[in-house]
């Protein structure tokens, strides 16, 4: 399986997660409790350790597994992702009677969400830098020892028949 489609499912997976986690099960009444709604981050409703690490862990696995597929930075599409899924989190716990929507939550969210894809992002460059630099020593250790090494670009495929596909006799 391509890992493009393996990321894509891990994406899917994690949203599906978050929205399964967010979304109140019980309790659930047509009249909105806006009464209940936490305007002011941090500040409106008891704030606990616990909510603020939860709220942070819960969206790890969205911006980890968004920044693996693409291929350069995507932290504004992580941010949107990630607002997206806290937003219709946080919009159905005003219809609930038992849970406390907040603007704290979605915040928290999303900073999850956003450390998690600039840490993988910034684990990827300095793994690829390292390959790169394993190259260059290894290329350096070969110099030393008088081995030279020669590399010759191959020649580009619209060269080879003109239509870009290599002919085959």
């Amino acid at each position: 399986m391509n890992r493009r489609y393996l990321y894509l499912t891990a994406i899917a997976c994690s949203a599906a997660f978050i929205l399964l986690a967010i979304f109140p099960w019980r309790g659930f009444d047509p009249t909105g409790h806006w009464h209940r709604v936490g305007w002011v981050p941090f500040v409106s409703r008891p704030v606990r350790v616990v909510d603020v690490v939860g709220n942070l862990l819960l969206f790890v696995p969205l911006g980890a597994s968004m920044a693996l597929h693409a291929r350069r930075p995507a932290l504004l599409r992580t941010s949107a992702a990630a607002f997206v899924c806290s937003f219709l989190g946080e919009w159905a716990q005003v219809y609930s009677r038992y849970r406390y929507p907040s603007t704290g939550d979605l915040i928290l969210n999303m900073a999850g969400a956003l450390i998690a894809a600039y840490g993988t992002d910034l684990l990827r460059r300095r793994r690829s830098g390292r390959a790169e630099t394993m190259h260059s020593l290894e290329a350096s250790e070969m110099a030393s020892r008088g081995v030279k090494v020669t590399y010759t670009a191959p020649a580009p495929p619209t060269l080879i028949n003109g239509r870009g596909h290599a002919r085959v006799d």
